[in-house]
């Protein structure tokens, strides 16, 4: 073998390693498991149906702080006291008629998150979470990462201090 090829095959290695070492850093969820998450008993399947309406939302959440809904619907945002979520009509799979979720934000510990029968919120340690693999993202925060499939448009992270190994921010997005 040349000294080409084997680099080529070093080469190959490493990055086998890589993509292997970063889906060994992602908690999956069945697809039906990640939509039973949930929000203060909502579910992600439950919000998502809402298509973004203010009605609805307001329904499920209470009056928001500030809310701002598009007149064309291709986007509506709410304001909760340490929640945000957005929907959008603009991403992949979505229509006019059927907005979804683009993204949410907890900053507060007013607001719990249940995953797979797991209550968490931030300012819990992420050992409530049991036995998780953890992520350095690319500007340095650590994380929990879930996801249904490999490289799935829809990802949940919930950050962590590293030296506290408390829960800092959840976040929610789709990916376009």
């Amino acid at each position: 073998m040349n000294v080409f090829s084997m680099r080529k095959v070093v080469f190959l290695i490493c990055l086998m390693m890589g993509v292997f070492g970063l889906s060994a850093q992602v908690n999956n969820l069945s697809k039906p498991g990640f939509y039973q998450i949930s929000i203060d008993g909502n579910t992600l399947e439950s919000i998502q149906n809402t298509k973004g309406k203010n009605a609805s939302v307001v329904a499920m959440f209470g009056t928001p702080v500030s809310a701002h809904n598009d007149p064309d619907r291709e986007f509506s945002n709410y304001d909760y006291n340490g929640f945000e979520i957005g929907f959008s009509s603009i991403l992949p799979g979505a229509t006019f008629q059927k907005p979804i979720i683009s993204s949410f934000t907890i900053t507060s510990s007013n607001w719990v998150l249940n995953i797979d029968g797991k209550p968490v919120k931030v300012g819990d340690a992420i050992t409530v979470l049991g036995v998780v693999q953890t992520h350095i993202l690319a500007n340095g925060d650590h994380a929990v990462v879930y996801e249904y499939c490999q490289s799935c448009n829809n990802t949940l992270m919930l950050i962590y201090n590293p030296t506290t190994n408390k829960v800092t921010k959840i976040s929610f997005f789709e990916i376009t």
